[in-house]
């Protein structure tokens, strides 16, 4: 299938085979659009710079990096989704009555964070909170040397 000589989101998803949201995330994380009011554009070279996951020359772009956060408190484990996971155990710690505890911070997409909750969703409580579990904990010590946390507490 040859694609014309521009595109929507929505045509070059089908293209790819991912979703429409898949692909206007990677555009703007690339520069590889065109947005004119609410609507995206995707010339020859965005799609090329999308396919290769290249960002467009001259442009800036506007990766945030992600992170999947492991805490603890009571005999329960949240597994959750953040781009800025310092903010985010702030409020997780204002909003809880008990100290809770790092237990381990990944630099890790949303869907990594989903495939985690399928993975020990016989251990769910309710939401993203789990109960600790030694499968869960397993886990957690195989992934420490890679902890976020752990890096920035050792520069």
């Amino acid at each position: 299938m040859t694609l014309p000589e521009t595109t929507t989101p929505a045509a070059l998803a089908r293209h790819l085979g991912w979703s429409e949201r898949r692909v206007r995330r990677e555009a703007r994380r690339l520069c590889a659009c065109c947005v004119l009011g609410n609507r995206m554009v995707l010339l020859p070279e965005h799609v090329e710079a999308i396919k290769n996951n290249t960002p467009l020359p001259g442009g800036t772009p506007t990766f945030k990096p992600s992170y999947v956060y492991f805490v603890g408190v009571r005999g329960f484990i949240k597994i959750g989704w953040t781009h800025n996971w310092k903010s985010r155990l702030i409020n997780l710690q204002s909003s809880n009555p008990e100290r809770i505890s790092v237990l381990l911070i990944l630099r890790e997409s949303e869907a990594a964070e989903k495939r985690l909750h399928s993975f020990f969703a016989k251990h769910r409580k309710s939401g993203e909170w789990f109960r600790d579990h030694p499968d869960i904990r397993d886990f957690i010590a195989t992934r420490e040397r890679q902890c976020a946390y752990r890096e920035e507490r050792e520069q």
